[in-house]
């Protein structure tokens, strides 16, 4: 099913995007306000839609009071009516518009043109320094200029760009950690029946710790893997996958 024509939505665009977002900002700010505050209190502005009657149970005080919220949600409300003719809720822009002002340069020019919509750019957005992980020599824009033209030649849907973007990630070392770590907490279902049930069981004990090296890899920082502390974390678990043959079952059969 390939995706149809749609209707260009001028409000992804950073012009239409930012020219909203400050008429927003002075509403509620008529003096000015940094960006990254601004966001905040719409974050918080969302919550308190979503959870009107929510109390929160820290003890600590909220960097917003309810009436300051309250009021600036219908401020904002007016703004969006006022601008998109209601098409853009409160909630919507929050959600759906407002991660545009984190989009790196190149999703934004995609957005720009109108080569991909909100929701092609929220899942390209997955394909990020982080997400890649340090192994991965290419530039995270260039892959994902690579995928927006092979999404353009093949007018692709949104399903298909996912399963794209959730392949290319899906070997990248921080998705196999979690893979891995996924498989670990399907083999401890099937482990644990069988160790006994005593919290101090040596067998018991040896298997929480190995356990526990594969969820301490999804922590570590792969900038600091070189081929000498590699080589020397090799060594190490040699020297116990050494020990751990000698307790290996018997390969006889009774």
């Amino acid at each position: 099913m390939r995706r149809h024509k749609r209707n260009s939505d001028h409000f992804q665009t950073r012009e239409k995007f930012f020219e909203l977002f400050e008429l927003m900002k002075a509403a509620v700010y008529p003096k000015g306000a940094a960006d990254a505050e601004f966001k905040k209190l719409l974050f918080a502005v969302q919550y308190a839609e979503r959870f009107p009657a929510k109390e929160s149970k820290t003890g600590r005080r909220k960097k917003f009071d309810d009436a300051f919220l309250f009021n600036t949600a219908l401020k904002i409300k007016a703004v969006l009516h006022n601008e998109t003719g209601g098409r853009i809720s409160l909630l919507r822009f929050i959600s759906t518009y407002l991660p545009i002002i984190n989009y790196p340069n190149d999703l934004l020019a995609a957005l720009d043109k109108f080569q991909i919509n909100l929701e092609e750019a929220r899942i390209l957005a997955r394909i990020n320094r982080r997400s890649l992980g340090a192994a991965v020599k290419r530039k995270p824009s260039e892959i994902r200029k690579e995928i927006i033209a092979s999404h353009i030649k093949r007018q692709g849907t949104q399903a298909e760009l996912n399963k794209r973007v959730a392949g290319k990630l899906h070997l990248t070392p921080l998705r196999q950690a979690e893979n891995v770590a996924a498989r670990v907490m399907e083999m401890d279902y099937e482990i644990d029946p069988l160790l006994a049930f005593d919290e101090f069981d040596t067998e018991h004990l040896l298997w929480e710790e190995i356990k526990g090296l594969v969820f301490l890899m999804r922590e570590v920082d792969s900038s600091f893997i070189n081929d000498e502390n590699t080589a020397d974390l090799l060594n190490e678990l040699d020297a116990i996958k050494l020990k751990l043959f000698k307790f290996r079952k018997s390969s006889e059969t009774y």
